[in-house]
């Protein structure tokens, strides 16, 4: 009885760790070439056609992929290991390993092979649906 409350007290702690590792990154504040500053989050919005922050789907498309981050085919893909995803969680306990973090989220893609940048090889992303960051979905 015992054993069973510790495993569903780790269980809860590991899905709050996704949560928190996501909500890190998506509220992570990035300033674009204009010298505005966004949240990840918001640019994401912008790269699936919602929000108003006065930037095409393209140039938000744009963005993200130079910070190791895609939008496709109903998930936000971040690459497995880009200086700057780590710069964004630098003071937070998933810097360096986030995408083993990420994968935990439910119907996450781990390990799939994406192209981020045009022109450049595909790399290892873990991809998490848009409508687990979007509740309605995107």
């Amino acid at each position: 009885m015992s054993q069973h409350s510790l495993d569903d007290h780790a269980a809860a702690g590991e899905a709050r760790d996704e949560g928190i590792c996501l909500g890190s990154i998506l509220q992570s504040l990035y300033r674009v070439n204009s010298g505005e500053t966004f949240t990840i989050s918001e640019i994401v919005a912008a790269a699936i056609g919602r929000g108003n922050i006065g930037m095409t789907p393209m140039d938000a498309d744009s963005i993200l992929r130079r910070i190791g981050i895609r939008v496709k085919d109903g998930f936000v893909f971040f690459q497995n290991s880009h200086p700057e995803i780590q710069k964004l969680l630098d003071k937070t306990a998933y810097a360096v390993n986030y995408h083993l973090i990420l994968k935990r989220i439910p119907e996450a893609i781990a390990g799939e092979k994406i192209r981020i940048l045009q022109g450049q090889k595909a790399v290892r992303a873990c991809g998490v649906p848009l409508r687990f960051i979007f509740e309605e979905g995107g």
